[in-house]
């Protein structure tokens, strides 16, 4: 993207008990997207989206409030993934809902998370895009959508999950995720 002329991109500061989330306007050519402030007893329906980052020092830009707004290029793919797959149009995603350069804000937000994703109607997790044999845990996670009734004997439960959903016990599976 040419961000020639475009302003890096400006936070404002949260006020108590508020928080941002992230509006798409466009994904193609560029992501476009404005970044909402809303106090936590007045939130509209939002997804939240986990994702692993990655190497954070290569980065590449989107547009947000019309400045540049530097973020890794597998959020970028987090982010045309989740709007793209889903109906969701307003989305939390730690990365650019937080300043990142702003550590008392980091510290405020990081500490109300768990409530975030309890708020979101929908979280979404992106690892990235489907490598090697990653289909194969892919496959093997799909088999706990009926999870057994869990025990208070943590080595039955694990026994009843095993049975369950045997490939997901299976190392093979999970390399192309490591």
């Amino acid at each position: 993207m040419d961000v020639t002329g475009i302003q890096p991109y400006q936070y404002t500061q949260l006020g108590p008990d508020e928080f941002r989330v992230v509006e798409v306007h466009f994904l193609d050519p560029d992501i476009s997207i404005q970044l909402r402030t809303f106090v936590d007893k007045n939130t509209p329906d939002y997804c939240a989206l986990s994702y692993a980052w990655g190497d954070t020092s290569a980065t590449t830009s989107i547009i947000c409030d019309g400045q540049s707004l530097m973020i890794s290029p597998r959020l970028q793919e987090g982010l045309r993934n989740v709007f793209t797959a889903t109906p969701c149009r307003l989305l939390w995603v730690d990365a650019i809902c937080i300043n990142q350069s702003d550590d008392t804000e980091k510290a405020v937000q990081v500490a109300e998370m768990h409530h975030i994703y309890q708020k979101a109607t929908s979280v979404y997790v992106w690892l990235g895009p489907a490598s090697d044999t990653s289909d194969l845990a892919m496959s093997a996670m799909n088999e706990l959508r009926v999870i057994p009734e869990r025990t208070a004997d943590l080595k039955e439960s694990i026994v009843k999950l095993k049975t369950s959903s045997p490939t997901l016990f299976d190392e093979s599976v999970f390399k192309p995720l490591a």
